[in-house]
């Protein structure tokens, strides 16, 4: 049971992982999906073969890179909450100025050291179902193959 609901909580946060990809990935343009999808690609071919080692460094890097990019939406929606108008300044005289926002500064901080350590603690921690990284793999190419066409 336990290891049941362990494997129904890792698909819970990799579907995270995939809203918060498919969710950036409307604002880039062609060239990074391509290489998302090319990388997703080679990640699931790794999976495939079945070789322990070969599969887990692309599919590290392709989990390294979902979790950088869902927390740092994450910390930059929490500084903006805290913080809302950081990028607005009220004059002496009553005039108000536009000002550089450095809230994504923070955000990319955060996630900078966070995505690490999430990466180091499904390494040690979580027992790797492999059905579940080859599904998971393969939503990520047909989500990106999807925003890929229709964006």
């Amino acid at each position: 049971m336990k290891k049941q609901l362990s494997n129904i909580l890792i698909a819970i946060v990799f579907c995270g992982l995939l809203v918060g990809m498919g969710f950036t990935q409307t604002l880039l343009k062609s060239l990074p999906q391509l290489i998302m999808i090319f990388f997703g690609m080679l990640t699931l071919g790794s999976l495939i073969i079945k070789r322990s080692f070969i599969s887990s460094i692309p599919f590290y890097i392709v989990l390294g890179v979902m979790f950088y990019i869902n927390i740092f939406l994450l910390a930059s929606a929490a500084v903006d909450f805290i913080h809302p108008h950081q990028d607005w300044t009220t004059q002496n005289d009553g005039s108000i100025d536009r000002s550089p926002n450095l809230n994504w500064l923070w955000a990319i901080i955060v996630s900078f050291f966070l995505s690490p350590l999430s990466i180091v603690f499904y390494h040690k921690k979580i027992q790797r179902n492999k059905g579940l990284e080859i599904a998971f793999i393969t939503l990520f190419i047909i989500v990106t193959l999807i925003i890929y066409i229709k964006f």
